[in-house]
């Protein structure tokens, strides 16, 4: 697998990553958790070492099962925070304080998370 520095980060990844909206069951209907544990491990035995989710994939298990599932510090996780679930309908929320909540509630415990954006321009890890 072919791998390249994320921006000016000095984090290199791989060129391809796995998206797991598909994988959630939100896209196309229930997957069995023997099939995203397997589809995971393929991606880690080929290399791939950047996972991408989002706090409102399968209401977050997605996001737990990569804490669950990847090895620490050898992968990264890119993850999308800012859709309020608890508004119906959901809505976006981008600030400061709803971000921070989402952000402690992420629920990639094994895995760090690094939070790059306009907002924010130090960086945040989280670890287990």
């Amino acid at each position: 697998m072919r791998k390249r520095q994320l921006g000016t980060t000095g984090v290199e990844i791989s060129e391809l990553s796995l998206g797991t909206w598909g994988l959630s069951g939100d896209a196309y209907g229930p997957v069995v958790d023997a099939e995203i544990d397997r589809t995971i491990e393929a991606a880690l035995s080929h290399g791939v070492t950047l996972f991408e989710t989002a706090d409102i994939y399968g209401a977050g298990a997605m996001e737990k099962k990569l804490g669950e599932r990847l090895p620490k510090g050898t992968v990264f996780v890119a993850t999308k925070i800012g859709t309020d679930l608890t508004n119906k309908p959901p809505r976006r929320r981008f600030d400061p304080q709803y971000l921070a909540v989402a952000k402690d509630q992420a629920q990639l415990t094994s895995v760090m998370m690094r939070i790059f954006g306009p907002t924010a321009r130090r960086t945040a890890a989280m670890r287990s």
